[in-house]
């Protein structure tokens, strides 16, 4: 199971620092191809759309989506990011936009990343972390010792990136 490592404010709502990144592996239903991670926690999806010349999904980058059965779906602007409401559909849930990211990652690059999870399974994990909730340039200092911007937002407290607010990083995408 992951471990909140720390939660840092993120505008107006939170970011998680994971022991471990998401890795999502995706099955197909339909035009879509639906992803969760192994914890049943963050999600993606894909729906297909052919593509033609100048109307590609990510501008026609190719990457690789790692199927659950083991296969690798090449993208190459076909897998646009959509399908959220058949995943809604399907698992009977609720999904939310939040942000996180891997502690080591962080380290290497102090940028966090946006994901879909399962509203009630974030919220469970959101719950074992009581630790303290860091500003977001005081959590670049102590994690990679560049203090500079905290230093200078210490001093004029109307920089602060982050401020109070709830457990996720926006609202509910939506639900059953």
């Amino acid at each position: 199971m992951y471990k909140i490592e720390a939660v840092v404010k993120f505008n107006q709502h939170e970011a998680l620092v994971l022991n471990e990144s998401p890795e999502i592996t995706y099955e197909r239903y339909g035009n879509a191809l639906l992803g969760l991670d192994k914890y049943g926690i963050f999600c993606n999806s894909y729906e297909y759309e052919t593509p033609s010349k100048g109307w590609e999904a990510f501008a026609g980058r190719k990457f690789d989506i790692h199927m659950a059965d083991g296969t690798v779906e090449k993208a190459y602007g076909q897998w646009w990011d959509g399908g959220t409401q058949i995943f809604i559909a399907t698992l009977g849930c609720s999904i939310i936009n939040v942000t996180a990211n891997e502690i080591e990652r962080l380290k290497r690059c102090f940028v966090f990343t946006g994901y879909r999870a399962v509203e009630e399974e974030y919220d469970k994990l959101r719950e074992t972390y009581t630790g303290k909730v860091y500003e977001y340039w005081e959590y670049d200092c102590e994690l990679t010792g560049s203090c500079w911007q905290w230093e200078k937002d210490k001093r004029n407290p109307k920089n602060m990136v982050g401020t109070s607010g709830g457990a996720r990083a926006g609202k509910s995408i939506g639900s059953q």
